[in-house]
């Protein structure tokens, strides 16, 4: 799957962003919802990662990141800016 992807980037993100539901017109070379409302993507995105058990941190600085085979691990620090 993951060639599939490096191969064909856009099409592969495009399917993705249709099977959550959100659809996509082009305009002049550009891609976007077909809501034209960047916050029914955002609303979309948090209700996946929520169904997933992903937890989203905001307010917080990112200290180091590193990659370990498919995982990403990443130190944080809670301080608020």
């Amino acid at each position: 799957v993951e060639n599939i992807i490096l191969q064909n980037p856009t099409k592969s993100c495009l399917k993705f962003y249709n099977d959550l539901g959100i659809y996509t017109v082009c305009e002049d070379n550009k891609i976007y919802p077909m809501s034209k409302q960047a916050n029914s993507v955002v609303d979309i995105f948090r209700a996946y990662l929520s169904q997933n058990k992903v937890d989203v941190l905001t307010k917080t600085e990112v200290l180091k990141v590193k990659k370990i085979q498919k995982f990403i691990l990443m130190l944080l620090t809670s301080q608020h800016f």
